[in-house]
C-alpha cells in the first residue's frame, strides 16, 4: 500500500534537472536522498532527509551540498556507517575526471573537508567507482577504473579510515596488459574483501575475473583469477 495519500514534493528547483541517485534509510525513520542537481551552468551533488511523513527534515533544510567547488560532480555511490553516509562522486575540477567523497553525520553536518575529500586524482581519468563499507574494519573502500598510464585501463582501490576520513592503503588491483574495467567490490561479513571487474588481457574481448583480499593479502595469484572466458564477452 501507499504509504502517502499523495505524491510529496521533496526536491523543487525551478529550471533545475534534479536526478536521484541513490536511496537509504534513515535512523529514525525515513530515508535518505542523494541527487545530481545541475543546469546548462553544471551539476553539483547533494543530499537531503524524509521523515516517514515524506516531509524534509528541518535540518537538512532544502539539500546539502556534499562540495564547495565549483566543478561538475556525478554522484556515484553511497553506504551508510554507524555515524551517517559516505558518498563518492565523479569529479571534473581537474580537467579529468577524478574521484572524491564526502561524510555527512546524522544530523546533516558535514563532517570532510568542505571542497570534498581526494580519494583518485591521478593524472587522466578516474572513473566507474564502487563502494562497499568494511564493518569489521571500520573502513570504507572504493574501487575505479584507473587511465593513469595513458594507454590502457587497470583497476585501483583506496581504502578510507571511517572514524579519521584518512585515505590510505592504495591497492593495485590489477595493473595488466588490455583494459581492467567496471569493478566491483564487496565487504563480506568476516572482513574479506570481494572484487570482481571486467577484463581483455586475452583479447578484444572481455573476461570475467575475480580477486579477494584477507588480512591485507591477495588470496589468489596477483592480478585476479578468470571466472568466465567463454567466447565473446562477459559483462557487468
Amino acid at each position: 500500500d501507499a504509504l502517502f495519500n499523495n505524491p510529496k514534493l521533496v526536491i523543487n528547483n525551478v529550471f533545475i534537472d534534479d536526478n536521484i541517485k541513490f536511496i537509504d534509510s534513515y535512523v529514525s525513520g525515513g530515508s535518505v536522498i542523494a541527487y545530481d542537481s545541475g543546469d546548462f551552468t553544471g551539476t553539483r551533488a547533494y543530499l537531503t532527509s524524509i521523515d516517514n511523513n515524506g516531509d524534509v527534515l528541518e535540518a537538512w533544510g532544502s539539500g546539502i551540498r556534499l562540495s564547495s567547488d565549483e566543478n561538475n560532480q556525478f554522484i556515484k555511490g553511497m553506504v551508510q556507517l554507524s555515524n551517517g553516509y559516505f558518498v563518492i562522486w565523479l569529479d571534473q575540477r581537474s580537467g579529468y575526471g577524478d574521484i572524491y567523497g564526502q561524510m555527512i553525520d546524522f544530523e546533516g553536518n558535514i563532517l570532510g573537508p568542505e571542497e570534498g575529500l581526494p580519494i583518485a586524482t591521478q593524472a587522466n581519468d578516474q572513473q566507474a567507482p564502487t563502494i562497499s563499507y568494511n564493518d569489521t574494519l571500520n573502513e570504507i573502500i572504493v574501487c575505479w577504473e584507473d587511465f593513469r598510464n595513458g594507454s590502457d585501463f587497470d583497476v585501483y582501490c583506496a581504502t578510507i579510515n571511517a572514524s579519521t576520513l584518512e585515505v590510505s592503503n592504495i591497492i593495485d588491483l590489477c595493473v595488466y596488459n588490455g583494459n581492467q574495467k567496471s569493478p566491483s567490490v564487496h565487504s563480506s561479513l568476516d572482513g574479506t574483501y570481494l572484487f570482481v571487474w571486467e577484463d581483455s588481457r586475452a583479447g578484444v574481448t572481455s573476461d570475467i575475473y575475480y580477486q579477494s583480499i584477507s588480512n591485507n593479502n591477495y588470496d589468489y595469484i596477483n592480478n585476479g583469477i578468470v571466472l568466465c572466458s567463454a567466447d565473446f564477452n562477459q559483462f557487468n
